[in-house]
């Protein structure tokens, strides 16, 4: 998680729990890294993986922002309806 990896990130989030005593903030960070590293290919990826975050945590604020970027770096990414509906 603290390295950014995007499929580990993703596989705790669904199974709704976080193994050694990872928090959902510890998941943003992981997810923020990954974002940060650069590197464009999974850029959109991370900005929806951090808005489904967002959206477990009850931020629907933060979640549709998260998601916005991630439409307006790949608008196929998958998550119009749910940014629509959170809105």
């Amino acid at each position: 998680v603290r390295r950014g990896t995007l499929h580990v990130i993703r596989k705790l989030l669904a199974e709704g729990r976080y193994s050694a005593g990872l928090t959902a903030d510890d998941l943003r960070g992981g997810v923020r890294r990954a974002i940060a590293d650069g590197d464009g290919r999974f850029e959109a990826d991370a900005w929806r993986l951090l808005g489904e975050i967002e959206e477990r945590a009850g931020d629907s604020v933060a979640a549709v922002a998260a998601y916005e970027k991630a439409l307006a770096l790949s608008p196929k990414i998958g998550v119009a309806k749910r940014t629509a509906v959170l809105r």
